[in-house]
């Protein structure tokens, strides 16, 4: 399991590279805000990840916290 919290500014499709990469497959991710200060709008969101990185999309300038799933 990973886990890790990324800032974003404005809506925007960011990466965030997990601490440790899974060695064989990485099976589930999700995320949410960590924080209520500052603007959101829109729900942040995943786009796409694979055994070392999340594509996700936020709003705002608050932080969100990305957990990942995985062998």
């Amino acid at each position: 399991m990973n886990w890790l919290s990324s800032s974003s500014g404005g809506q925007q499709t960011r990466t965030a590279t997990f601490p440790i990469p899974f060695p064989n497959q990485c099976l589930n991710v999700s995320i949410s805000w960590s924080k209520t200060t500052g603007q959101m709008d829109y729900p942040c969101r995943i786009i796409s990840y694979d055994r070392t990185s999340v594509r996700y999309v936020a709003d705002g300038s608050s932080e969100v916290s990305i957990t990942a799933i995985g062998f």
